[in-house]
């Protein structure tokens, strides 16, 4: 159904320079089986048709930080990267432990332009021993994160993350400042986009997307899944007037396609029984 997706699962005693090492074989492997596009230059990565009423550039702008929360979040980030990755872009996913191999590969992700990066920093629960070292510098699994989206965002297009729980308390949060500032410019100066699933934490987001979702074909307990209705909104300092649209997922085939509604009141399009969840 899908190419090769790289899975990478990094120790936590590893050094920085072995993790970049370590990423970077990876890209040097790829290289070998993607060829180069003339995308690396342009300011813009493309976005499926159904989702450009969200960003008023037309695209996902480089060097930005997007937030994606709610029911529908991880749904949205993947659709928010799958045009630019068919196009030929390479997308790190570090630490999101909802991003579904078949589901991303049914939504049209470019599996083979895809690299998975585990540093089991997502599932920390943080304590007062886990948010700060004696020696007053932030938590082993919150750097670690830090020290591999670093290598993450030199080589990759588009960075799928989801932020660490030690950086997400109010004493995390603080301690985190310095080095979240450092990753914001490296992104901008690599020309990376970040996409957050989830709880942002310390990070600094540009762009905020809330994406409800509703279901259709279940019911108490028993049923199968005939329809999925998404509806997303983009607020954020880099966005200063809201955009909303509302979309569907129906059947196209072995995959599943994004259509825009363009009202309430319209007719849905119909398609046979999605039996996979997103």
């Amino acid at each position: 159904m899908f190419d090769t997706l790289e899975v990478v699962e990094l120790a936590a005693d590893l050094t920085p320079e072995s993790l970049r090492s370590t990423l970077d074989d990876v890209l040097a492997e790829l290289s070998e089986r993607v060829a180069p596009t003339s995308m690396a230059r342009e300011r813009l990565l493309p976005v499926h048709d159904s989702l450009r009423p969200l960003f008023p550039d037309g695209g996902l702008v480089r060097g930005r930080v997007h937030g994606c929360a709610g029911s529908g979040g991880t749904t949205v980030a993947m659709a928010m990267a799958r045009d630019a990755v068919v196009a030929g872009a390479w997308m790190a996913v570090v630490d999101v432990d909802t991003f579904g191999v078949e589901a991303a590969s049914e939504l049209g992700v470019a599996l083979e332009r895809v690299v998975r990066v585990d540093t089991g920093s997502s599932g920390c629960v943080p304590s007062d021993d886990d948010v700060v070292d004696r020696d007053g510098s932030t938590a082993d699994s919150g750097r670690r994160w830090l020290e591999v989206m670093a290598a993450a965002v030199d080589g990759f297009d588009i960075v799928l993350t989801a932020v660490p729980a030690v950086w997400r308390t109010p004493e995390g949060a603080r301690r985190a400042t310095a080095g979240l500032r450092s990753l914001a410019a490296r992104l901008q100066q690599r020309g990376s986009i970040m996409i957050v699933v989830g709880p942002t934490g310390a990070v600094p987001i540009d762009v905020s997307v809330r994406a409800s979702s509703t279901w259709e074909g279940l019911g108490h307990g028993h049923g199968v899944i005939s329809r999925r209705q998404l509806r997303a909104q983009t607020t954020g300092r880099r966005q200063p007037n809201p955009a909303s649209c509302e979309l569907e997922l129906i059947a196209a085939g072995q995959r599943l396609e994004l259509r825009a509604l363009p009202d309430a009141g319209a007719e849905r399009a119909t398609g046979p029984d999605l039996r996979l969840a997103v």
